[in-house]
């Protein structure tokens, strides 16, 4: 009963994300993983149509789950769900730090992660000025920031 529980849980955690990116604007968890919603949903759009079908989503989730199960046993348990956690956080962190090394030498100087942190400063600031910028006027109006932060209170109730 307690490895079904786990699995139940685990199931859901690693399915919430895929579905929360798949609906409405795609911001899953709060601000942060909205940096990612692009990747996420690149990954679950499985035939490149630019949506993303409950099949799709489906696919997805089991294949997320099937990595995560590393003895093949059809549970997942803590240990599991912490190392596949761990191996999609070093990768995570491998590719952020790929971004960064600039001229590939394996290193990071203060020039190159100055650089780096600033184009994602752009990048981040970008993307919420066209998120709240609803009539895509090319302006930010306080209705338009004011329906921003509501709608950024919504997803945390």
């Amino acid at each position: 009963m307690n490895k079904l529980i786990v699995t139940l849980m685990v199931a859901g955690a690693l399915a919430v994300p895929a579905m929360a990116s798949a609906q409405g604007g795609g911001h899953g968890f709060g601000q942060r993983s909205g940096q990612h919603s692009g990747k996420w949903f690149s990954r679950m759009d499985a035939n490149g149509d630019g949506v993303v079908s409950k099949d799709e989503i489906a696919r997805f989730t089991e294949q997320r789950f099937a990595s995560a199960d590393a003895n093949k046993d059809g549970n997942v348990t803590a240990d599991e769900f912490k190392a596949a956690r761990e191996k999609r956080r070093e990768e995570r962190m491998g590719r952020r730090f790929s971004e960064l090394d600039r001229d590939g030498d394996k290193t990071v100087t203060q020039e190159e992660y100055t650089a780096g942190a600033a184009a994602r400063a752009v990048l981040r600031a970008s993307r919420r000025f066209k998120r709240m910028d609803a009539n895509g006027d090319g302006v930010v109006s306080y209705d338009e920031m004011k329906a921003a932060r509501q709608h950024r209170r919504g997803r945390w109730r």
